[in-house]
């Protein structure tokens, strides 16, 4: 289970914060200060180790990895997640850098949200990729992608149940220019036809996937099922609160609030409190009907400081320089 509260004190000492509320819209800004603050990775360690021990726990099961990493023996080389492939890495710290930011930052009259558990353990081909690489170092390669929504964070009520829930997809770039942000928001361009420098965009984008998206997603009911394995007294109220949601006939519909972060390096053109999603208005190609969160954050050396993190995960071996 996740059990660490976010270093408010370190992501202040990092991160200037914006936020933009709308009438069923929440926009938040956060660009990193210059220079970081000392032992970033170091700081932010303990959060993330949280964030990854129920799948890491599932992992080292699944392929009879010792879970302490100075264990003997060539397997010891592996580990979850700090050898998974660098575009892995980025991916996985996008999310939890979701469960970080809802879990620390809370608008004026907005939500406070609540990451029991992340859904790491359902990334199927982490586990086959672990089981090879410990066997045959060479059996190194890019994997596929998880499937479902990459986060899933809860609001409790006041018994303990689930009053609502906030669900959507986190995106690491490398340099989150603007155009990048247009392509993952509405959907990647193609030109038709090709060579006409025309351009049409399909229909892959992160807006548009929230129209089509079913109302109940999925990851709820991995949610539930790993409450029930780990945790089913301390969230028994919440349990009870998920099979009413996920039955089909009577179901119980509680608010979803729909969530987009995207991290990356601050482009060299940008200024200061700039933005790339309209801040004050909802997008106009956003028609889900649910309220909308939208987070930009802009990092320093976004790169190195996730491969010092992960490097460093359940080995305190993380500078925290970058």
């Amino acid at each position: 289970m996740h059990t660490c509260d976010p270093p408010c004190d370190v992501l202040n000492l990092w991160l200037d914060a914006w936020f933009n509320t709308a009438p069923g819209y929440t926009h938040l800004l956060l660009q990193a200060k210059q220079p970081s603050p000392p032992n970033l990775a170091a700081s932010l360690r303990p959060y993330f180790e949280s964030a990854h021990a129920d799948a890491r726990r599932v992992f080292h099961n699944y392929a009879r990895l010792d879970l302490h990493p100075d264990s003997v023996g060539d397997a010891a080389l592996t580990q979850y997640p700090s050898s998974l492939p660098t575009t892995t890495r980025h991916g996985l710290f996008g999310e939890v850098l979701a469960g970080l930011v809802v879990e620390s930052y809370i608008p004026a009259n907005g939500h406070a949200w609540s990451v029991p558990v992340f859904l790491f353990r359902y990334h199927a081909d982490v586990g086959k990729y672990l089981f090879h690489l410990a066997r045959d170092p060479s059996k190194k390669r890019q994997l596929w992608g998880r499937f479902g929504d990459d986060f899933i964070g809860i609001g409790f009520d006041s018994i303990g149940g689930i009053g609502r829930f906030i669900v959507g997809e986190a995106k690491y770039r490398k340099v989150a220019t603007k155009l990048t942000i247009e392509d993952l928001l509405l959907g990647s361009r193609e030109q038709v036809p090709p060579g006409s420098g025309q351009y049409v965009r399909k229909d892959d984008g992160i807006l548009p996937g929230f129209r089509k998206a079913p109302p109940v997603p999925e990851g709820l009911g991995q949610l539930q099922a790993i409450l029930m394995e780990c945790a089913p007294d301390q969230y028994a109220e919440a349990i009870l609160s998920l099979d009413k949601v996920l039955a089909i006939h009577p179901q119980q519909t509680i608010p979803r609030t729909d969530l987009v972060i995207i991290a990356g390096n601050n482009p060299a053109m940008r200024k200061s409190g700039e933005t790339n999603v309209p801040s004050s208005v909802r997008p106009q190609e956003y028609d889900a009907g649910r309220e909308l969160y939208v987070v930009e954050v802009f990092l320093h050396h976004g790169a190195e400081l996730i491969e010092s993190l992960y490097d460093s995960l359940w080995s305190g071996g993380a500078d925290g320089t970058t």
